[in-house]
């Protein structure tokens, strides 16, 4: 018998999914005939095929973690309808509160609900350590208060942490120069919750320039040397002089005072001068009249000024013999 070329059905089930029913027909030469169906269904099962995925990453906290900054996959099917594609997201902790690991699992789909999935693995660190903003350096007067309430007190900010810890510590540096007293070297220490740690240091100048207050000053005093007001003690003074001898009139000649003061030390000075016009002189001596007075005024002192006087009179006469240039000679009478 001939076979005739069979009739097809086709019957649409879904999107690109679809039924075939081929009826075939066997004739012999008498026109007998016999037919039989076939039938032929058309499905999709093979999933999409990621074209591109983006790669795991690691993402500093703070920047963004979504699809667009760490990217986005294509996906490419057998078919022309287009591929759908979608992600979720698990977000489990890490070591501290700012550090997170995202597993995104990405999923192409076809129109036959056929798909593909790739796991994106997304690790957020927080390797920044927090902005720390120092108070300025500082000058206190002695006797203030150094403390960050006087003083200022550091802030310190975080991308990812609210709740910043700000600790200070002290050094005292007692090798300064006047009018300093001090210097306070203030490290501030700023830390996230991740352990990241920025530090500063502030200069704290702790000075003197406040003069004493005077409770009572003592009275104005005149205090001697020693305690005495005494004047020296004079054992002698030099007696009047009259014709010294050499003529001269020199102390070593006419004689000095002697004393003693509880100072220890004793000066001696004298002035010399003559008698005032008209004062009356030595009288003559034997009737020879003076030649020369000097009243020769000593003044002995001791360091605190105390003094006492005595007036020395010395007196010049014409000591010399009278010399005969002429004398009658010799005679018998």
């Amino acid at each position: 018998p001939a076979i005739i070329q069979p009739a097809v059905t086709t019957a649409l089930v879904s999107s690109y999914k679809l039924d075939r029913v081929r009826t075939w027909t066997a004739v012999d030469d008498c026109g007998n005939t016999h037919t039989a169906n076939q039938l032929i269904r058309v499905r999709d099962t093979a999933a999409p095929v990621f074209a591109t995925v983006p790669p795991d990453v690691s993402v500093e906290c703070g920047s963004p973690t979504g699809p667009a900054a760490t990217g986005i996959p294509t996906a490419t099917d057998n078919t022309p309808a287009a591929v759908v594609i979608t992600h979720e997201e698990d977000v489990n902790p890490a070591s501290c509160p700012s550090r997170r690991v995202i597993t995104r699992t990405w999923t192409a789909a076809d129109a036959c609900g056929n798909a593909a999935t790739h796991v994106q693995t997304i690790t957020v660190v927080d390797t920044t350590a927090p902005v720390l903003v120092l108070p300025a350096d500082a000058v206190v007067e002695l006797g203030s208060s150094t403390e960050p309430a006087a003083t200022g007190t550091a802030t310190a900010t975080d991308l990812c942490d609210d709740w910043v810890t700000v600790t200070f510590t002290n050094t005292v540096d007692l090798q300064v120069s006047p009018p300093e007293v001090m210097l306070i070297v203030r490290t501030w220490t700023a830390v996230d919750d991740c352990g990241n740690v920025t530090t500063g240091d502030q200069e704290i100048s702790v000075v003197d320039t406040t003069p004493p207050v005077v409770m009572m000053w003592p009275p104005d005093t005149v205090v001697p040397f020693g305690g005495d007001t005494a004047p020296p003690t004079v054992a002698f003074w030099p007696a009047d002089a009259l014709d010294p001898p050499g003529g001269s009139t020199d102390p070593g000649a006419t004689g000095s005072p002697s004393a003693t003061d509880n100072s220890g030390k004793v000066i001696a000075t004298y002035t010399d001068s003559s008698p005032p016009q008209g004062e009356e002189t030595p009288p003559e001596t034997a009737g020879c009249p003076p030649e020369q007075v000097i009243l020769r005024e000593w003044r002995v002192s001791d360091p605190s000024g105390n003094t006492v006087t005595y007036v020395q009179m010395i007196t010049r006469t014409d000591g010399n013999a009278p010399s005969i240039t002429q004398h009658p000679s010799d005679v018998t009478v």
